[in-house]
């Protein structure tokens, strides 16, 4: 299952590297340093690719929980007279906002059986 917005990021983080990269080559194929605007520029675009970094963490970080809470856990249990009861267990996160605008996760078991 892909994430668009996870892929939105990523794309929007390539975009910026290649910019970066696009003016560093420019400046070497000059021969010369780079300007002041350039120098600037390179600057806010590697702000900006730290920012779009912490947020791809953080998205990667919510879809690895989400595939990994989609498998079953299975569990078996045996009783006193030797009977295998299994149980398919399917955690479903939830994720809500804190005030300091952290997200928590709140995880809820399904038990079928």
């Amino acid at each position: 299952m892909s994430n668009a917005f996870l892929t939105s990021l990523r794309e929007k983080r390539e975009s910026k590297t290649s910019l970066i990269q696009a003016t560093l080559d420019r400046a070497a194929e000059e021969a010369r340093d780079l300007s002041e605007v350039e120098l600037a520029n390179v600057e806010a675009l590697n702000l900006e690719i730290k920012k779009l970094d912490e947020r791809i963490e953080q998205m990667s970080d919510i879809e690895i929980r989400n595939q990994k809470a989609a498998e079953p856990v299975i569990r078996i249990e045996i009783d006193e007279s030797n009977i295998k009861i299994i149980l398919i267990v399917f955690e479903i996160p939830i994720f809500c906002k804190k005030q300091s605008g952290k997200v928590r996760q709140i995880v809820i078991a399904n038990a079928f059986g």
